[in-house]
């Protein structure tokens, strides 16, 4: 009777152990779940979208900045000057920045804002994503 009663315990023993790492095996896949839906929801390790360089010639003015710093004004959320090189013999000044749209505003706004810009010659904007002309 004392080996049936220790087989008993044995076997009740087991199964609350089974039972335990279900419950444990449960709660850790929903803990799981919950940081995955968390790390989605911020989007964690997607890349940005909305960076581009945007690079464009310009004819050399005493007011080079202010013409094209309203536009970036209104059009861009952030903006970070690269370099400034001078092109085709001195005529024309290439500006580069790493700009950041504005919500709503679409890569054709500002390109159609900036060509508008008395003096501007060429704009080009590379998408950080696809690295094509835009």
């Amino acid at each position: 009777m004392a080996r049936f009663t220790n087989d008993m315990h044995a076997i009740r023993m087991a199964t609350g152990m089974a039972f335990v790492a279900f419950v444990d095996g449960v709660f850790m896949t929903i803990a799981i779940l919950i940081i995955l839906i968390i790390l989605d929801f911020v989007q964690f390790g997607i890349i940005r979208r909305g960076i581009y360089l945007l690079r464009f010639q310009i004819i050399p003015t005493d007011t080079d900045d202010s013409s094209f710093e309203e536009v970036f004004k209104r059009l861009l959320a952030t903006h970070s000057r690269l370099s400034i090189k001078t092109v085709r013999m001195g005529q024309f000044v290439e500006h580069s920045y790493l700009v950041k749209l504005q919500r709503g505003i679409s890569d054709q706004q500002l390109i159609s804002s900036l060509s508008a810009l008395e003096g501007m010659e060429r704009v080009i904007l590379l998408s950080e994503e696809s690295e094509s002309e835009l």
